[in-house]
């Protein structure tokens, strides 16, 4: 059977329990600081707080959605992660580019010196905060950001994702993906199925928002066999908690809850140890209830919080 990669050992999908599959534990002070505070979370003691939250009301695995050269902590996650006994999967790959300083290498690497790099954070070892290797503490899935003007709209975001798709096809690894407003997902889709993905290691992040008020766009993407992340909850600046079930509800009754996978998406601003609002610990404290008391059979609910990520986060090399 193929092993989910954590970030301290690989380990039998049927131990990673309730996992929420697209989070942000860690954030170091960068460029996504000064365009919004929210994305500022440095401290080992308030994550670790978070976490054993997390753990006591019944989480056992989270996917941390941050890639290297901004703002991942990949030693303060290895640490967390010792500490709390929560099974964390990391992440390679590259998020929005307005997030990485402008010498950045990850602009300068090459098409072969990008898949280089992931695989090798998958297969070997990641880089810390401070570009130093540390050996044998490894990557689990890869993350790429996904923006309104389409796969081929420039050639650096072309090529990074080319690199990742490829990536994850040498590695058996999942790709990740984050996504902007006025999306087309479609579109995306078709680009990486046709690099020879395959959509069943596909998961689609927030479309809950970037295609709020186009339902039917959601069940076009779905209608293609990838995941999403449903992981607007609790974010009234985009939809309230309300309207958020009922897309769930009617996602499900849809037939897509073995493809859907619910997360929060973690800022200091949601996170209660950091003075936030809810926790990392929301799902399982209050919201699966409320799905669960508006009719959300607790069939789908297992499906959304622990069969999904069992199949979608394993490794699987051809």
């Amino acid at each position: 059977m193929n092993k989910v990669r954590t970030i301290l050992e690989d380990v039998d999908p049927s131990l990673l329990g309730h996992t929420q599959c697209h989070e942000h534990l860690f954030l170091k002070k960068g460029p996504s600081y000064t365009i919004t505070p929210v994305l500022l979370m440095e401290s080992l003691e308030n994550t670790i707080a978070e976490l054993l939250d997390f753990r006591k009301a019944g989480g056992v695995s989270v996917v941390d959605a941050q890639p290297a050269y901004c703002g991942r902590i990949a030693e303060n996650l290895v640490r967390a992660a010792q500490d709390t006994k929560v099974k964390i999967i990391a992440s390679t790959g590259f998020h929005k580019l307005e997030y990485y300083p402008s010498e950045c290498q990850i602009f300068t690497k090459s098409y072969d010196e990008l898949v280089n790099f992931f695989v090798h954070e998958i297969e070997e070892g990641m880089i810390s905060s401070t570009n130093d290797w540390l050996t044998s503490y490894r990557a689990g899935i890869i993350k790429v950001a996904l923006d309104s003007s389409g796969p081929r709209h420039s050639l650096i975001s072309q090529k990074l994702l080319e690199a990742a798709i490829s990536s994850a096809l040498k590695t058996g690894a999942a790709l990740l993906c984050h996504t902007d407003d006025g999306i087309q997902p479609t579109e995306y889709i078709e680009f990486m199925l046709h690099c020879g993905l395959s959509p069943h290691r596909i998961i689609l992040s927030h479309l809950d928002r970037t295609c709020l008020h186009n339902e039917l766009l959601i069940k076009e993407s779905l209608s293609k066999g990838i995941y999403i992340t449903l992981d607007t909850i609790h974010r009234y600046k985009y939809r309230d908690d309300k309207s958020e079930r009922q897309l769930i509800m009617e996602l499900s009754q849809a037939g897509y809850a073995r493809q859907m996978l619910l997360s929060l998406d973690t800022t200091n601003q949601r996170l209660r140890h950091y003075g936030g609002e809810i926790g990392l610990d929301y799902l399982l404290r209050s919201f699966l209830q409320l799905l669960k008391d508006d009719g959300v059979a607790e069939s789908d609910l297992f499906y959304m919080t622990v069969g999904n990520a069992s199949h979608v986060l394993p490794l699987q090399p051809k």
